[in-house]
């Protein structure tokens, strides 16, 4: 039996599904399905004869610092059965009833989720019982669960029927997840080997809404939520997510990698100015149980759950980043102020999704002319504004509130030959390393 890594890779590998040991493999969450299984769990004969899965269940080591939580279970599963080759992949999944457990859909084997088989030899849930040894629950069935396809953060869980057994299951809180709340996750972090299992550990993290790392979680019933301050790996998709009195309100998913930021920061950076962090602070997206029929009552928040949907990029620009009106005149008109006055201009304001200003000298007035006939003079200035919007990030790479400019020109040397019959414009221009001038079409203005 090998440890198998995931072999789920969508979207560019911006997601990475932390269902298997496999720090590559990546998992894409989309629109949830809910198929309407009534749960009426029956007894069932356990195995009585061990498999080659149930041995290596068993013997898989899970440990904890002091006493191993009885509900929290490593979830094995795997695809093809080639007998002691076979390749394992481990999650984690937690009771929500004394015969369900939560985990995600994305720790399903394939075959089950196409209805080729059913789960019962090819997935299990061990336990740290008393002793210290593992109690293993074989699936019975996959009652109800998300869809898993293309479209990142939405959420991605399954609930499965076990063989029910005398542990207290966890209370799930169906009342929303808020901004800024310190929430609690107990997650099971595998062996950096081949072998089953790991630790148990506890992490306290943060939810964070409106990032950049998860622009679906907009308020308290978004289908997903973000926690930030808390590290995940391959493994630990399926852990619980605990409020402050305990209660589960989610579960973890996934997290973004690397590239992700790399491709956001791309389409960012060539059309908002916005730059990005190379890595990821430590974070994960999990699934909000608020918006999934609770697995003995039936009950979710359906409606406020289907009425807030995902905000774009482009409705963060528009909507929630204002822009400062004032810092842009004085932009534009600092560069007014540079423009000499001996001149009259043809000008033009564009704006679009780029402000540009223009300022091209077409002549000089009479008075001028004859007043200065005989000069040459001389001035640098732009004939031209860019005003660049900027946005800017935070530590929890959401939108700071407000946007800011920036102005960018070239300044431009300029003569004006007044020694001649009629005036004349030229404009320096650098040809290697050799300057020269450039005539310019000019007159005297009538």
């Amino acid at each position: 039996m090998v440890v198998k890594s995931c072999g789920i890779s969508l979207l560019m590998t911006l997601i990475f599904c932390l269902g298997c040991k496999n720090k590559d493999a990546i998992s894409t969450p989309t629109q949830p399905q809910m198929i309407k299984n009534e749960i009426t769990p029956q007894p069932q004969t356990r195995i009585a004869v061990d498999t080659w899965f149930t041995k290596a269940m068993k013997a898989a080591k899970i440990t904890c610092d002091g006493e191993c939580p009885k509900n929290i279970g490593m979830v094995g599963f795997f695809e093809e059965d080639y007998g002691e080759d076979t390749y394992v992949e481990q999650c984690t999944g937690f009771l929500v009833a004394p015969n369900i457990f939560a985990t995600n859909y994305h720790c399903v084997p394939e075959k089950v989720k196409n209805g080729e088989t059913d789960c019962t030899s090819s997935m299990a849930i061990a336990f740290v019982d008393k002793s210290g040894e593992n109690t293993l629950r074989t699936c019975k069935k996959v009652l109800y669960h998300s869809n898993v396809g293309e479209v990142i953060d939405l959420d991605d869980y399954a609930f499965i029927e076990i063989e029910p057994f005398n542990v207290t299951p966890f209370k799930i809180s169906q009342k929303g997840i808020e901004d800024q709340k310190t929430i609690t996750i107990t997650k099971l972090n595998p062996y950096d080997d081949d072998r089953l299992g790991g630790a148990i550990e506890t992490a306290t993290c943060t939810t964070v809404q409106n990032s950049v790392l998860n622009l679906f979680y907009i308020n308290q019933y978004s289908r997903t939520a973000l926690a930030l301050g808390c590290e995940a790996m391959g493994g630990n998709s399926g852990s619980p997510i605990f409020n402050d009195k305990g209660e589960v309100i989610g579960l973890l998913q996934s997290k973004k990698v690397e590239d992700y930021l790399a491709y956001l920061g791309k389409q960012l950076t060539e059309k908002n100015n916005l730059s990005m962090p190379e890595e990821p602070p430590p974070h994960f997206v999990f699934t909000n149980l608020s918006c999934i029929k609770h697995p003995i009552t039936g009950f979710a928040e359906t409606e406020s759950c289907d009425y807030y949907r995902p905000r774009s990029l482009a409705f963060i620009f528009n909507n929630l980043v204002s822009s400062n009106a004032q810092e842009e005149t004085s932009l534009v008109s600092q560069w007014h102020a540079q423009l000499p006055e001996i001149f009259q201009y043809v000008q033009e304001d564009t704006q679009g999704f780029a402000h540009i200003l223009t300022a091209a000298p077409k002549c000089i007035s009479q008075g001028d002319w004859e007043s200065k006939k005989g000069q040459v003079l001389e001035y640098t200035f732009s004939t031209f504004l860019h005003v660049v919007k900027e946005y800017a990030l935070d530590e929890a790479l959401r939108f700071l509130p407000q946007a800011h400019y920036r102005g960018e020109n070239k300044q431009k040397h300029y003569k004006l030959d007044l020694t001649g019959e009629k005036p004349n414009l030229f404009m320096e221009v650098n040809l290697e390393d050799d300057d020269h001038f450039n005539k310019m079409s000019f007159q005297i203005c009538k």
